[in-house]
């Protein structure tokens, strides 16, 4: 089957997928963090306490996550889907209306919640369990919508605030997740779909993977190295992007610089995510983790050593490409690794993990500035630990492969001892 046919066959799926990861905007940090001049001076308050209520807020949603990730487990990705943006406008409308940092911070909760982690989840759930063959493509097709909102979404947000004020512009983000993406989605979406196996592609069909139950996958070694290679990106561009106006304060920089190019990012983004999506299905995602993460410690490399605001496009693009690639591995290695009866519940955890990484980064780095080390030397010790990373996964990716959860127990120690058992005899 070729590409345009298979996105003609399942537009209904991949468009609904795409779509709810747009909708997830609102609870996105790139968004939110559109509006932080006029939060901050509405409820007076300073860079660290608007830092530490947006970081107690995600970690609170990262907790919750846990348990109510399980539900796309039980229930149609059109019900989790759509059931996600209305809980997510609700807490758009709480955003708008306020009355204090405590309202605010229940406020952030449910935008992290609902945002950042129900609709990707149901989205890219979805998505493993309808596609096999084609898995890699069609995460990153769906991950186009959350690049095209970081692309689109930050002039619109900064136009509207000039035109109407920002809690008004909250309201019509919340009026529009009702009566325009609550009803599209639902159309799109509920009717599933079954997978369909076989033809000529290389792929790794997801039907030949013993499905492993999240207990099981919790004590699987290999469940914390794939992390440990997953996290890199959300918790340095999380901070990275947090002290934006900072960094480029310290590089003496127009504050224009970064905003300029965040179309070139949600490119890049788009462009790694459909070519990593290609390699996935060929040679699977395992073996496309480390050389991804090239781009996050070359991006990170890039903006720490740059003087000169010409390198920050440079930059800003290689970080935008790690972000596309990372996130369709992320989609497709799960499923290829344990099997998509428990799908939900073990994505919930690894969500959790990623949202709970991204309410660290902005609070550690900022008490980092705070303690006189400068956000260069942060970024060129990112780039060290994120090459330290790629090395481990490295060493370790040939046990990066669907086994049965008995199997697992097989480890680098026996692996080792094999080895000797000839000369034992």
């Amino acid at each position: 089957m070729g590409f345009i046919e298979f996105l003609t066959d399942n537009k209904r799926w991949l468009s609904g997928s795409l779509l709810l990861m747009f909708a997830s905007s609102p609870g996105q940090t790139l968004i939110i963090a559109q509006y932080s001049a006029e939060i901050r001076e509405t409820f007076t308050l300073t860079h660290g306490a608007y830092g530490s209520l947006y970081s107690l807020a995600t970690v609170a949603s990262a907790a919750i996550l846990i348990w109510a990730g399980k539900s796309v487990d039980h229930f149609s990705p059109a019900t989790v889907g759509v059931a996600s943006i209305f809980m997510l406008a609700c807490f758009v409308l709480l955003v708008a209306y306020a009355p204090n940092i405590w309202v605010l911070g229940i406020a952030f909760c449910g935008l992290r919640l609902f945002g950042h982690g129900m609709l990707p989840q149901t989205a890219i759930t979805a998505i493993g369990r309808w596609f096999h063959e084609r898995r890699g493509k069609a995460v990153a097709i769906a991950t186009l919508g959350i690049l095209l909102g970081e692309a689109l979404l930050p002039l619109v947000i900064v136009s509207s605030m000039a035109l109407f004020g920002w809690r008004e512009t909250w309201v019509l983000t919340s009026l529009i997740l009702v009566f325009a993406m609550v009803p599209i989605c639902w159309g799109l979406l509920r009717v599933d779909r079954t997978p369909k196996g076989g033809g000529s592609t290389k792929a790794r069909s997801s039907a030949k993977v013993p499905d492993w139950t999240r207990s099981q996958v919790l004590r699987d070694w290999r469940f914390w190295i794939v992390m440990l290679g997953l996290l890199v990106c959300p918790f340095m561009l999380t901070g990275v992007l947090w002290h934006q106006v900072h960094l480029m304060d310290a590089k003496s920089w127009d504050r224009t610089v970064f905003p300029a190019s965040l179309p070139l990012f949600a490119v890049a983004g788009a462009a790694f995510s459909f070519l990593s999506g290609s390699i996935i299905d060929k040679i699977g995602a395992p073996k496309t983790l480390a050389p991804a993460l090239l781009l996050v410690a070359g991006g990170l490399f890039t903006l720490g050593l740059a003087e000169h605001p010409t390198f920050a496009p440079l930059a800003i693009f290689l970080l935008g490409g790690a972000v596309g690639a990372t996130g369709t591995i992320n989609g497709a290695i799960w499923p290829e690794l344990y099997g998509t009866q428990h799908l939900g519940a073990i994505r919930a955890v690894a969500f959790a993990g990623f949202t709970f990484s991204t309410s660290l980064s902005p609070g550690l780095m900022g008490w980092l500035i705070d303690q006189n080390v400068s956000i260069d030397v942060q970024l060129m010790v990112g780039a060290a630990y994120t090459f330290g990373v790629m090395l481990i996964l490295l060493l370790t990716v040939r046990h990066l492969k669907a086994k049965s959860p008995e199997e697992s127990i097989e480890t680098l120690t026996p692996v080792s001892a094999a080895s000797t058992e000839p000369a034992s005899k």
